[in-house]
């Protein structure tokens, strides 16, 4: 089953299970739901009670459960802005020879107080063989890791973002 999430205007669909879920009179009264990546692996759940969101929690990259806040309309500053993100993952990305790197990966970032954690959460686009394009993205992004900056948002840490990148 797919589900749409839309985040800064960016929609991504996103497989999710529905865990548990509870009827009243023919109304959901709550609803416990998993959100997967492309491979499989949680990277969100979330409950819902009298059909509304009670609460959320994440995944990091190693598996790892935490609370965090979702930045939807105040979002982390990139160093030169978000145009600047992208030219940089364009300039920088290498595909290997006679691979077709025609598509868009969304990227999960939690930013906390000294880490940032990046997961690819969706794939469009990608050959079948997409761990290389995988790989490849994290190491352009890991390169610019210390060019993010939170401290002007309200939210607590961990927060939440998510980017899409073209590859090509």
């Amino acid at each position: 089953m797919k589900y749409l999430i839309a985040t800064l205007g960016i929609c991504c669909q996103a497989t999710f299970a529905q865990i548990t879920s509870e009827f009243r009179e023919n109304k959901l009264t709550s609803c416990q739901e998993v959100y997967l990546d492309d491979d499989g692996h949680p990277y969100k759940k979330q409950w819902l009670s009298n059909e509304k969101l009670d609460s959320t929690i994440f995944f990091n990259s190693n598996g790892t459960e935490f609370k965090g806040d979702l930045a939807i309309t105040d979002t982390p500053h990139f160093e030169n802005g978000f145009k600047a993100l992208t030219k940089f993952v364009k300039d920088n990305y290498v595909s290997r020879p006679g691979s077709e790197t025609n598509g868009k990966a969304i990227v999960m970032f939690v930013f906390s107080e000294d880490t940032i954690d990046m997961r690819i959460i969706d794939r469009v686009g990608y050959s079948l063989r997409y761990y290389n394009y995988d790989v490849e993205l994290i190491r352009v992004l890991n390169l610019v890791k210390k060019k993010w900056s939170v401290r002007h948002m309200k939210s607590k840490l961990p927060i939440v973002f998510f980017y899409p990148f073209e590859i090509s």
